[in-house]
């Protein structure tokens, strides 16, 4: 009994890492390699950086970032500060500065729309950060 039991877990635990082995190797997007978005301060100063890297036949890559704030109440609230920008090419890059108040929270939202011929995927990230 203790060995049927053994065999039945181990089966369990085989089968459990089989199927984390098949999710871990399927691509998390169609036709965008990586996606790399932060937020840093140096001071009042905030800066966005990071990149949007498309497979070989990507041929255009279209982005906008929007600034928001956490207001007293808690609720974030968009700024004035919105960036758009568009790249011919598999790589976008992304840096961008804005003025930051001390002690205030901020979060940048990253949407792109990422092109292959007539085909594209829509990619959306964040990177949150409080101002020093």
């Amino acid at each position: 009994m203790k060995k049927r039991i053994l065999c039945l877990i181990m089966s369990f635990v085989t089968l459990t890492i089989l199927t984390l082995s098949v999710f871990a190797i399927q691509p998390r997007w169609s036709y965008t390699a990586s996606v790399t978005f932060a937020m840093y301060f140096d001071g009042e100063e905030g800066s966005l950086e990071g990149c949007v890297e498309g497979y070989s036949d990507v041929t255009k890559i279209d982005g906008t970032i929007t600034l928001y704030y956490k207001n007293f109440l808690g609720i974030w609230t968009k700024t004035d500060n919105v960036w758009s920008m568009t790249t011919y090419s598999d790589t976008l890059y992304l840096n961008h500065t804005f003025t930051a108040e001390s002690g205030k929270q901020y979060k940048a939202v990253l949407d792109v729309d990422v092109y292959s011929g007539s085909n594209s995927e829509n990619i959306t990230d964040d990177a949150t950060g409080t101002c020093p």
